[in-house]
């Protein structure tokens, strides 16, 4: 029995010139599992990933209005399977509207909005944290240090 292979796949890599674009798209690459077409975006015209994707797009900033609309029709287009936002920002928009691209075919790698409103608000989380105690964290101790001196070095 031989080894099946992975149909091949095209991924949307949003904020293409966020730090961890380079790396991303190459481990994309050379996944090992199937063949993956690289399409980037990014607001940037001179972003690194527009360059080195097999199709790159300058689109709106993704707290815009214009910036859904404009993204469906990269999906669209590109016969997207995949998106991977790479940048916070996007995140809210894809993430309200993520049924808009499944009904093109498209996944979106992105939480729900209410979980994603709460990881992205410290506050919010320090909040839900403190009123569910089924979730665990260290315990904590403050201890006041006046000076080095006090420090026992082991």
């Amino acid at each position: 029995m031989g080894v099946q292979m992975m149909r091949d796949i095209t991924v949307l890599v949003t904020a293409s010139g966020a730090p961890g674009a380079p790396g991303i798209i190459k481990s994309l690459r050379l996944n090992g599992e199937r063949k993956i077409r690289i399409v980037a975006t990014d607001m940037n015209p001179d972003s690194y990933g527009l360059f080195v994707a097999e199709k790159g797009y300058v689109v709106p900033p993704g707290t815009s209005d214009e910036y859904i609309p404009e993204m469906l029709k990269i999906a669209e287009k590109e016969n997207i399977d995949v998106i991977l936002p790479l940048s916070t920002y996007e995140l809210m928009s894809l993430s309200k509207n993520k049924d808009k691209f499944v009904d093109l075919g498209t996944e979106v790698m992105v939480s729900d909005a209410e979980p994603l409103e709460i990881a992205n608000n410290k506050g919010k989380f320090m909040c839900v944290r403190l009123s569910n105690p089924s979730i665990h964290q260290p315990l904590s101790i403050d201890i006041w240090i006046a000076s080095l001196a006090e420090v026992n070095v082991v």
